[in-house]
């Protein structure tokens, strides 16, 4: 997929980062609660005796060739994990319905919602959201299908949060280049550079010295496209980075700077409670 080369590779084809690949279709795009009514409006017709098809990660290689090849004949529905999220070229398949869209970034949901428009036939794809607050963040996909501004979105809106609940919402708007920006309460539009530059002050005053080399950490849940646009914005931001590392092997490292060795020994287990919730250490 075009959208993860780098933007010095994607300038060797001559191409837009916006750009769709040749012969692709538009998605229409619909974020919805999956309430009654949300259900009501996907599912306008029952599909009784429709043909299924079910694909997984556990499944042997022969067998998923052998699912997704019926799905491109005679099985009209699949019903899948992300494992179809990358590989899966099924130029028929015209409809998607992502369940409990809140569990995924937005690139993530991105990528899966490639997987449809690839034929002649009009597409839509479909994310279900299981509470009306996380609307907003999967209401990004109806707007755009940039790739690179859909990264920066996700950056962004799934920010900080404080023992496993979300703080409030930002207001996402675009900067003069086109990429995502947070507009604060006074009007100010912060760029994804300018809140880099912010992290870095405070770690000039928690030190005492200019910090200008640093490792970053991400969310596991994290791709190529979303580390890649942290990368950016921190060297854009005057800091080089040296590494990038998840975040609860960074509170693993944290744990060992500050032990006391001359404690008795004991057990310690770091879980990761996913792209909703922050480390615990326990």
């Amino acid at each position: 997929e075009q959208q993860r080369f780098g933007v010095v590779q994607r300038g060797r084809f001559n191409s837009k980062i916006t750009d769709l690949p040749p012969g692709r279709q538009p998605i229409e795009t619909l974020a919805l609660e999956g309430n009654d009514v949300g259900f009501e409006t996907v599912f306008q017709k029952k599909f009784e005796g429709y043909p299924c098809g079910l694909l997984h990660g556990r499944m042997r290689s022969n067998e998923k060739e052998e699912t997704l090849s019926s799905f491109s004949g005679e099985t009209r529905i699949l019903l899948s994990t992300q494992v179809i999220e990358i590989g899966v070229d099924v130029p028929d398949a015209s409809m998607m319905i992502v369940m409990n869209a809140k569990r995924f970034g937005i690139a993530q949901l991105h990528q899966l919602r490639g997987r449809v428009g690839r034929g002649e036939r009009k597409s839509r794809c479909i994310f279900l959201a299981s509470t009306s607050s996380t609307l907003p963040r999967l209401k990004v996909l109806e707007k755009s299908s940039d790739g690179f501004y859909l990264a920066n979105a996700d950056l962004l809106l799934r920010g900080p949060v404080h023992h496993g609940v979300a703080l409030p919402p930002l207001d996402l708007v675009p900067d003069a280049r086109g990429a995502a920006a947070v507009r604060a309460d006074d009007g100010q539009v912060y760029s994804l550079e300018d809140i880099v530059a912010m992290a870095a002050g405070l770690a000039d005053a928690h030190v005492g010295a200019p910090v200008r080399d640093a490792v970053i950490t991400v969310p596991p849940y994290f791709g190529q496209a979303e580390r890649r646009a942290l990368t950016q914005a921190a060297q854009l931001a005057g800091i080089n980075v040296l590494s990038l590392i998840h975040e609860h092997a960074g509170a693993a490292l944290q744990y060992g700077i500050d032990k006391d060795f001359s404690n008795a020994s004991r057990h310690v287990i770091f879980y990761d409670h996913g792209p909703l919730a922050a480390p615990t250490l326990h």
